[in-house]
Parts: structure tokens; sequence; C-alpha cells
């Protein structure tokens, strides 16, 4: 999808120091050597010569036949070398017939891929011709994130529409009861309309395809809007095949909201991207949206188990080809479990890296921040260091497992790890700029205990008082983590916690978006948690002492 040769995986220099394109590079002349192709020896071999000029014209003929015509070329590759012309580009990357541009028309025209409004049952404003791909999700709101980017990667590979549910609350993440927090929809978030045209690519959301009670808690008990109908589903599962302690398919709560009674295929086993992980692997999913793929589950239900319909007929549905659905879209990989960490990430750099917050919560944010340092309207907002210091949900069952145990590292730590960050924006930036003279550090926290934020204060560090603003009463349950979200994405410098996916994402927008500077924290669970001093006296690092 990069473009650029294949390098195959043994190849040292996909495991070097940096992961690079070959796309960009040249081979000179003097690089080929005579054993290849001795031009001297054909010098006095006219017939030959001739024969090798025809085949050169013949070539290069077709291959610009191949390049700019009827089919065209992998967009990815030839739009950045600017081998095809713009106009060209205003599709897709057709991989599901012969990896050619697929003519989508204007991405940003919804209208071209359903039949009208939000319909009463998904069945009547789905487009003929038309296939779709939709997932579920399942923790946090980054997680979620990340679930939903999958969705959309495996649309771009299968050559599908994506469609994009709300996000599901986890309550241990946003707080609030069961029952009384609604979902949110990706598009109150994220910039869809600027995703789909920086992508090529079409993405909805489900609230364009169906009607549903969107806005109200979401529960299992959820009561469907009047008129929505009870659509049966055949789906494919992915909860089951990567953890073996999951008996069941991952029937989701998103189903009950969006009416959708779901019978599950599970994928085979071979669909795991390594032994002993919940991880699969994204083209074992786009295998299946493939007919031969699709045979080769069906026909082996042996080793793709098969669930019926949890309500009406309570029979097993083949998975429907028009509408491909997934049980749990977080735990995928394309080449190794957990590489959002990693550089090399697609499913960041293809994707996630074009997920921009929507002007309105940029606006909501801006407000925030401006009142946060106690500037105007009409100020320039100061350069600033984020700390992400994940503590809530991870500190508090260590504490409780491990008493004695110091479970998160202390702001001391996180201080250390911020001066880290300085000396990397004076590398990189120089000692007299703007960038390496920061002074402002804000922190970031799922912490809810005061006499901790009070500390954060005593530090000379700011951060947003949610229960002061009223965030949650003014705006919603979601609102405290979105806009933190948001704080983060516009820092010169991050400071997150190892393993947490939200410090993560923040410190791929600090270096992607704005040319920053990333360090973390080490985080310790309790397995044997000790303190260890380095050569630094004020850089306590902490780690798991297996």
């Amino acid at each position: 999808m990069s473009g650029g040769n294949y390098i195959p995986p043994s190849t040292p220099e996909l495991f070097g120091d940096s992961l690079t394109s070959s796309r960009g590079r040249s081979s000179s002349p003097s690089a080929i050597s005579d054993g290849w192709l001795n031009l001297h020896s054909l010098k006095r071999s006219k017939p030959v010569v001739l024969a090798l000029g025809v085949i050169t014209i013949v070539t290069v003929f077709v291959g610009i036949q191949f390049t700019i015509g009827e089919g065209g070329l992998d967009f990815r590759t030839a739009g950045k070398s600017g081998v095809v012309p713009k106009e060209l580009l205003a599709g897709g990357w057709d991989g599901g017939t012969n990896g050619a541009l697929k003519k989508w028309g204007n991405v940003s025209d919804v209208s071209q891929f359903v039949l009208g409004p939000p319909a009463n049952s998904f069945r009547e404003n789905l487009r003929p011709g038309v296939q779709y791909v939709t997932g579920w999700n399942a923790g946090g709101m980054t997680n979620i994130v990340m679930s939903f980017v999958h969705v959309i990667y495996t649309a771009m590979l299968s050559d599908r529409v994506a469609i994009v549910p709300p996000l599901s609350p986890d309550l241990a993440h946003i707080g609030g009861k069961v029952n009384q927090v609604p979902p949110i929809n990706f598009g109150e978030i994220f910039d869809i309309p600027r995703l789909r045209k920086e992508l090529n690519w079409p993405v909805l959301e489900w609230a364009d395809i169906k009607i549903a009670a969107y806005d109200l808690p979401l529960s299992r008990e959820t009561t469907p809007v009047p008129g929505a109908v009870m659509d049966e589903l055949g789906c494919w599962g992915i909860r089951t095949v990567s953890r073996k302690e999951n008996k069941n398919p991952g029937h989701d709560v998103l189903e009950m909201l969006l009416q959708l009674d779901c019978s599950y295929t599970v994928l085979p086993p071979d669909a795991v991207a390594v032994p002993d992980n919940y991880h699969v692997k994204v083209w074992s999913m786009v295998a299946a949206l493939f007919p031969d793929g699709r045979k080769r589950i069906l026909d082996n239900p042996k080793l793709s188990p098969q669930f019926p319909t949890q309500y009406g007929k309570k029979q097993w549905i083949a998975p429907d080809e028009q509408l491909a659905v997934f049980d749990n879209t977080y735990g995928v990989s394309s080449y190794v479990p957990y590489e959002w960490f990693q550089d090399f990430s697609p499913m960041w750099r293809f994707v996630a890296s074009h997920l921009h917050f929507t002007p309105r919560l940029e606006g909501i944010a801006d407000e925030y921040v401006r009142r946060m340092f106690g500037i105007g309207k009409d100020d320039a907002v100061q350069l600033y260091i984020v700390l992400h210091i994940r503590r809530g949900d991870w500190s508090k069952p260590c504490e409780e497992n491990h008493p004695g145990n110091e479970c998160a590292a202390p702001l001391s730590v996180f201080a250390a790890r911020a001066e880290e960050v300085k000396r990397g924006l004076a590398e990189k930036y120089g000692s007299g700029s703007a960038q390496a003279n920061v002074t402002a550090i804000v922190v970031t926290s799922d912490e809810r205990d005061k006499k901790w934020w009070q500390s954060v204060a005593d530090q000379g560090w700011y951060f947003v008082d949610y229960d002061k603003e009223e965030t949650v009463k003014t705006l919603g349950r979601w609102y405290p983590s979105v806009i933190d979200s948001v704080i983060q994405s516009r820092a010169i410098g991050a400071v997150g916690v190892k393993g947490s996916t939200m410090s993560m994402m923040a410190e791929r927008r600090v270096k992607d978006w704005n040319g920053g500077v990333a360090a973390e924290v080490q985080w310790n669970n309790g397995q044997g948690a000790r303190r260890r001093r380095s050569e630094e006296p004020d850089d306590e690092e902490w780690y798991l002492d297996d």
C-alpha cells in the first residue's frame, strides 16, 4: 500500500534502524555489471541492437498504457510520483479487481453510496452493486477509535465502503452509571468530510444508513425508535478465534441500538497473527470478503464455528456479502500484534494520521485552553508539553492487589521525561528556538483524586478542571476525554505512559502533526515493582521485574 518495491521479510533492510520505502531510489548505470548486460559485446551485432531498441519502445508504450490508461495504477504509488494525473485520482484503490483505480466519483457526496435518508432497515438504503464493511468496538475511547480505523483500513483493502458505528460508552473510562450514558457518533468527534477527502475513500456512519436512538442512553434493553426494523444479518466472528476463553461470538450492545439480529461465523484458527495472542491478521479478514476466501471458510465449518441469531428464528445465517460485519475489530494487525506502537504501523500511516478533529471540537478545546492559561481570545497560545498520566483504571487495581507498592510513577519521573523532551526539541530546532525554550507543562489524566491534582498544581503545571468547568453537565460524559485528546494533539512535546493507547495516540499526533518530540514513562503494574535510580539523580525509572 505504501508504494515502492516489495521487500521480502527476510531482507535485513526491513529490520534495520529505520523502515524506508524503496520508492524514489535510483540505480546508477555503473551499478549494472557487464555480466548482466554487456553492451560492448553487442557492438558488432546490429540486429541484436535493433531488436533491443524495438523491445524497449514497445515496453515503454505498453507501460504508458498501463500507467495512465483505462485501468490506471495503484494511486498510492502513482499519486506520489506524479505519474497519474490528479483527475484520475478521484477514486480509491480497486484492490478487489485488478489493482487499478476504481472511480468512486466524489467521495464527499454521501448520497451516491446510499439510496436516501436513514431508513427503517439498512437493506432499504444500501445501493445495489456497492459493498460495505463495518465492525463493533471494545474498551475505552482510544481503543474504539483504533477499532474503527481497522474497519476503514479493511474497507480500503477489500474495495468496500466503510460504515463506522457510534462509540459505545465504557463506564470505567468516562464514568457515569449503567443505562445513563448515550453513545457518541464518530462524526461528532472526527472530521469525516476531511477524512474522506484526504483518504479519497468513502466513509459513512451508521447514522447515514439506518434510524436508531443515537442520542439516548445505551444498553442491551435499548428501546428501538418507532419504525425501526430488526434486521437479520450474517456476520464474521473475530472474538472467539482470537481468545480461547471466549466460547461465544462478541455480541455487542450496538446490535440492540441498530436493531440487528446477528448470526456469526468465526474466522478459522489461522487468522490469528501469532500463537497465544488475541490479534488477528487484517488480511484474514479481507480474504473472507472475497469469493475464494469466503468459500474456504464456509466449506470447513469444523474450523469455523457457526452461531445462530439471538432473537427471531434463532438460526445460523451465512455472512452477508453486501454488508460485511466483524464482531470486534480492536485486536487487528497487518504484521505483528501491537504494531500501532511501531513506526511502520499502516493503520496509523494510511488512516489514523488523517483523522482530525471537527472544527466545532477544535473551537471548544481552544476555549478551554485559553481559560486554562488565563489568556484572551485574541492572545497567542504558548507552546506547551503535554503529559498524559494514566492512573485511574490501571493504578487502583494494582494498589488493591499489591499493598505497599507504588503502582504509578511519581510526578518527578514525568518531570524528568519532560526535560528529555526539551533537550530533544533543542536538538531538533536549535537551542535558541521557541520550541526548545518551551516552559508550559499541561497535564491530562483520568485521576479523580483532588489531592493528587493539587500536587500537580504545586508543580506549577497547567490542567483543565472539568468539575469546575461543569463539562459533563454542559457537554456530556464523553467530553473530558475528548477535549483532553484535542489538547494533547496541539502540543509540541508529549510524555505518556508506556503501553497506554491514549498516550501512544497523543505521541503520534504530536510527532507527525506538529513535528514534536515524545518520551514515555514505564508502567508498573505491581509485579515485583521496585524503584531504580539511573545515573541522573532526578530520574526514577519504573519497570516490570519479571
